[in-house]
């Protein structure tokens, strides 16, 4: 239930619904597992100026980089 109501906000450009959907994506809270369908989120919201999502796509970042 969470996913379809932060989904539908972040496809209209809210940046917290984008950064909380990227979270359920990252977590797999209610939906399957899927990093780069949070990277996507994140990079959204992170483009908007959202602290939080930034800090989280700079995280992930480099954990990916290796």
């Amino acid at each position: 239930m969470q996913k379809k109501w932060f989904e539908k906000a972040a496809k209209q450009g809210h940046a917290e619904a984008q950064c909380c959907l990227a979270g359920l994506y990252i977590q797999g809270l209610g939906v399957k597992q899927d990093i780069m369908n949070a990277k996507k989120w994140f990079e959204k919201a992170a483009k908007q100026g959202h602290a939080e999502a930034k800090e989280f796509l700079d995280t992930l970042n480099s954990i990916l980089k290796g």
